[in-house]
């Protein structure tokens, strides 16, 4: 078991986004471009994501009039370790 800083304890398979309801992601760059740029599909920089710490990629884009929709993608998973991505990626329109 791991404590807490309020004093209780949690499982060793504590997830921080199990209970992402509430969870503000405006300030995530792919979530910043899809707004401003609403007809473009936006992917983040490759990172090491949680709670499974595997390297991910995040596509979003705004529907029209609506929300932004985010995808996340496993590169490793999905093309079987075959794929290199550079440790940055710019925007596809720079």
């Amino acid at each position: 078991m791991i404590s807490d800083t309020s004093g209780g304890t949690r499982g060793a398979d504590f997830n921080p986004l199990h209970q992402s309801g509430g969870a503000c992601w405006s300030h995530r760059d792919y979530f910043r471009r899809a707004l401003e740029h609403p007809d473009r599909v936006c992917a983040s920089r490759p990172y090491v994501g949680l709670p499974d710490a595997v390297r991910t990629v995040t596509f979003a884009t705004r529907i029209p009039a609506g929300p932004v929709f985010c995808v996340d993608m496993h590169p490793d998973e999905v093309f079987e370790g075959q794929l290199n991505l550079p440790d940055l990626l710019p925007p596809a329109w720079d």
